[in-house]
Parts: structure tokens; C-alpha cells; sequence
């Protein structure tokens, strides 16, 4: 089972997308927020279908993290996690996820007819403004715990577990997704994951689906995030044995931490040239270049921010 040392996650460097779908068991630090990431895949195997994925923007500002559980095994998975993993590297810069998560689907969309479709969950985390955005594919819904209540819950919107979930990708030729405003607070903390953990069977032989899991999940202190993967999969094993064992496992969790309001000197002084070196990449790849989102939000950077701070507090 996975653990995770109870110290800082290293800090990942701006412009710097990392992921994949082999097996790992990893912590990150960005600009204002946390995250810890597991994935095993079915049998051990080099790679899964599975697929996670974390950015960082050129000044560290914007963070990206996405889950996904993409149909098909090996290669053909392999070779889809690579275009996701370009796809991220083009939106790096991108506040707003709805256009990314559309070109996602026209990626999947190009392989329908061979089956291919997943289901994916992606979050952006502006840490200026501590603005938390996610949008949801067809995946599992995400839980949530309230670090002010000590609960966890599935998180939803206006109490709708469904009104967070849009189509899988792949399924429809052109789907516009939403992306809907979460109100996290320092210390709370959100997790992805894929169905293999819903899959899991109670005692009894009957599927968890989300709200067994939910209960599980329930009884685990949330304010020590560095083990609740490792809690939530041991607890799971110990119900059923043959749950965590038919297919790949992936749980993506992470919390604002209240900092990052001010970007750091050193950011700032060596975001254009990550971003100029992302560009020439992206020209000598072939794909297109990393642009950054035009809005004021985004190019306005934190004088602004701390502006629009100032004011919704008066």
C-alpha cells in the first residue's frame, strides 16, 4: 500500500507538465497548493489505462491536475496519454479548462470508431484569488472533504451529484463542458479517482459505488492528507479480497493551502523565459505553442488580483 513521508512536497518547476499512466506514488508542492498522487496498474503491468496529469503554469500562478480512464491497454494507451500530455503543455497557461477539455474530446472523438472513449475529471487552481475550477467527463464523482466540519462528502453543485458531470469524452463530436466554481478553503481537500474504487465490493459482494465509498472514506482524518490514499486503499483491501485487483487503481488528492497570493520574484523574472523556451518546443515538435489565455484575470497578473481581493472585501 502506498505511503507518503509526512514532510513537504517537493515544489514543481513552472512550465513543467508531469504525469502519465505508469505506476507511481508522488507528492507535489505548487504556487498555493498540495497534491499527492497514486497509480498501479492492473497486474503490475508497465502502464495502465489510467492516465494523470499535474501543470504548472510559466509564473507558477496556474495549476492543472486531471484524472482519466481511458478504454483500450498498452500501446494504444500509451500513444493517447502522449497527445494529453501535448494537450496539457498547450493549455499550461490557460485559466479557463472548457477548452481544453473540448479539444480533449475532439482527440478521442478521431478514435470512436475503435472504441475509443474515456472518462476524465480535471481541476485549475489559480492561487492569486485561490479560484478552484472542475469539470467532469463521465468520471467518478469527486469527494470533498470541509476541513472547517471535519466531513467528507461528495462534491457536487447546489446538492446535484449530478449536475457536475458532463458526457465522457469521445462520445459526441463536439460537447461544450462546463467547469463549475468550487469554494475550497485552506486545508480542504479534494480527490479524484477512477472506478476501480467504486467497483469495489462490501462484504457482502455488493458494489460500493460512490456513496459506500463515501462512507468509507468518511471515517478517515482529513486533516493528514499525506495518508488518506494510503488509508482509503488499505481500508478498501481489508472489506473484500478480491477488491483493488481487477483492474488499475489511480487517486489523485490535493488542498489549497492558503499561500501563493503573491507570486515570487523569481518567478516572475524567469517566466518569459520558460515561456519562450516552451514555444520553441512546441515549433520544434511541431504543436502548437503554449499561448497564454487573454484575459485580464490571466495577463492582468496579481496587481490586479490583489485589486479585485481588495474589493470584495469592502
Amino acid at each position: 500500500m502506498p505511503t507518503f513521508a509526512p514532510t513537504s512536497p517537493p515544489t514543481m518547476a513552472c512550465m513543467e507538465v508531469w504525469g502519465g499512466n505508469q505506476a507511481t506514488d508522488k507528492a507535489f508542492s505548487t504556487l498555493g497548493l498540495e497534491t499527492w498522487v497514486y497509480s498501479r496498474p492492473y497486474q503490475q503491468a508497465a502502464g495502465g489505462g489510467d492516465v494523470y496529469y499535474i501543470s504548472s503554469c510559466a509564473t507558477g500562478r496556474i495549476t492543472r491536475l486531471m484524472v482519466a480512464d481511458i478504454s483500450g491497454h498498452g500501446a494504444e494507451v500509451a500513444d493517447t496519454g502522449a497527445r494529453l500530455r501535448s494537450l496539457m503543455r498547450r493549455h499550461v497557461n490557460h485559466v479557463e479548462q472548457t477548452q481544453f477539455m473540448g479539444e480533449m474530446n475532439r482527440e478521442f472523438g478521431t478514435v470512436r470508431h475503435s472504441s475509443g472513449f474515456a472518462t476524465a475529471v480535471a481541476a485549475s487552481f489559480f492561487s492569486p484569488d485561490g479560484r478552484l475550477t472542475v469539470t467532469n467527463a463521465g468520471h467518478p464523482p469527486p469527494l470533498f472533504h470541509r476541513r472547517s466540519t471535519g466531513t467528507w462528502s461528495i462534491l457536487n453543485v447546489d446538492g446535484d451529484s449530478e449536475s457536475l458531470t458532463d458526457m465522457p469524452l469521445g462520445m459526441l463530436d463536439e460537447m461544450a463542458y462546463e467547469e463549475f466554481k468550487v469554494a475550497a478553503s485552506p486545508g480542504d481537500l479534494v480527490m479524484f479517482y477512477t472506478d476501480s474504487l467504486i467497483e469495489a465490493k462490501r462484504s457482502d459482494g455488493r458494489l460500493l459505488g460512490p456513496d459506500g465509498l463515501l462512507e468509507i472514506v468518511a471515517t478517515i482524518d482529513g486533516t493528514q492528507p499525506d495518508i488518506v490514499i494510503a488509508e482509503v486503499l488499505k481500508r478498501l483491501a481489508a472489506i473484500h479480497p478480491e477488491n483493488l485487483t481487477d483492474d488499475d487503481v489511480t487517486v489523485l488528492l490535493f488542498r489549497p493551502t492558503g499561500t501563493g497570493t503573491t507570486v515570487p520574484l523569481k518567478n516572475r523574472l524567469f517566466a518569459p523565459w520558460l515561456f519562450l523556451g516552451g514555444c520553441l518546443r512546441a515549433i520544434l515538435t511541431g504543436n502548437r505553442l503554449p499561448l497564454p489565455e487573454f484575459t485580464w484575470s490571466n495577463l492582468g497578473g496579481s496587481v490586479f488580483d490583489r485589486f479585485s481581493r481588495s474589493h470584495r472585501q469592502h
